[in-house]
């Protein structure tokens, strides 16, 4: 989704907290409000998918959020905990429309990539080389996606590391763009290389553990220098 869609998205569901039925009694003249139980589940369960697709769990937003959540009770009286965490949703609302949403999406990829490393690296520690090397390769190819989309630049057909490396190195000549530098290039070809050995041609697949040590290892320090 595009930031665009989330921000349409979560302007719908703070539009739709005010559709939620309130109940009401009176006793002695006091009238009391609270929420119905089924509307008010219905939204929170929506707004926590919401939130959960674009803001990290270490987030304070987040936090806040699985805070009052965990003491939700919809009937309790109107200004409970189900209005505080529509004020929770609101800031995340403001944060969309503040265009905040890229460094939040960043965060996440980043967490993405090193996430696929550190499991490369284990699988090569269980001596499960051929796993290792494709999943290096998938970090690299998440990585490149994003060079290729933060620059601007287009890729015909589906993605891959061939394809998004020759965008880069075609805006590199054509001098509109430097992403990176040719001898990143050749390092990204070697590793896009052990990929597609490792996942077209694995009864053959000869790579040494030292080699996609290398290629885990050099992947993550070319990913923390063009990020």
């Amino acid at each position: 989704m595009k930031t665009a869609d989330y921000l349409k998205w979560y302007e719908d569901l703070l539009a739709r907290f005010g559709s939620i039925p309130q109940l009401h009694d009176s006793f002695q003249g006091i009238v009391t409000s609270w929420y119905e139980d089924r509307g008010a589940n219905a939204w929170t369960a929506e707004a926590a998918s919401a939130l959960a697709s674009v803001f990290l769990p270490n987030h304070p937003i987040r936090q806040s959020w699985d805070r009052l959540s965990a003491n939700l009770q919809p009937s309790m009286a109107r200004g409970g905990s189900l209005e505080e965490m529509a004020g929770v949703f609101q800031a995340a609302v403001q944060q969309l429309r503040d265009n905040r949403l890229s460094h939040l999406l960043d965060a996440i990829r980043a967490e993405t990539e090193d996430e696929l490393l550190d499991q490369a690296a284990t699988l090569l520690g269980a001596k499960h080389v051929l796993a290792a090397a494709i999943i290096a390769g998938g970090a690299l190819e998440t990585h490149l996606r994003h060079l290729v989309g933060k620059a601007g630049l287009t890729v015909s057909g589906d993605g891959s590391i061939s394809k998004y490396d020759g965008a880069i190195a075609k805006a590199r000549n054509d001098g509109t763009a430097t992403v990176y530098s040719p001898t990143d290039s050749k390092l990204v070809t070697g590793w896009g290389g052990i990929r597609n050995d490792a996942a077209h041609t694995p009864t053959t697949f000869s790579r040494s553990a030292e080699e996609v040590q290398r290629m885990i290892d050099g992947i993550r320090e070319f990913i923390a220098r063009t990020s």
